[in-house]
């Protein structure tokens, strides 16, 4: 294929943001962050080799976003106060020091949330329980609804 067809390397535009090509790094779990959610060098240098690798843009794994019931792992990052910032912003500048966009995947654990990491009950459950792992088994079928359900024109 001729250089000015391959089109995955080129520079391109979304709306005002130009990046320098159509490879995105996809939020993984690296497990480095600190204990408490925040960034420390070793997560700062993991994601600075992935900028200096050479993808467009980073999208940084998924972040809590609350410390009552959004956490899902043990090791997780997070943004759910405001002396995250600091962090959350050396590693935003340091992916963005290569010329990558830099994006940051923000969660809430829900149901699939690991009971050590999250111990808060929501008050309203799925009819789908998670397995032992914690990922939803969904080839199960459904049996039954619980009560309030029961009507549910979506079920």
């Amino acid at each position: 294929m001729s250089e000015s067809k391959w089109k995955l390397l080129e520079p391109f535009r979304i709306g005002t943001l130009c990046l320098k090509n159509r490879i995105v790094m996809p939020p993984m779990e690296c497990l480095l962050n600190g204990a408490d959610g925040s960034v420390n060098q070793a997560i700062i240098d993991y994601y600075e080799e992935a900028a200096r690798g050479g993808v467009g843009t980073i999208i940084v794994q998924n972040s809590y976003i609350d410390e009552k019931a959004s956490r899902s792992a043990l090791v997780h990052l997070g943004v759910y106060s405001d002396h995250l910032i600091a962090g959350i912003g050396d590693l935003a500048e340091t992916i963005k020091s290569y010329g990558v966009a830099a994006l940051l995947q923000i969660s809430h654990g829900g149901r699939q949330a690991n009971p050590a990491a999250n111990p808060y009950c929501p008050p309203i459950r799925s009819c789908i329980k998670p397995d032992p792992c914690g990922a939803a088994s969904l080839a199960a079928p459904v049996k039954s609804l619980p009560a309030g359900l029961a009507n549910n024109p979506f079920a």
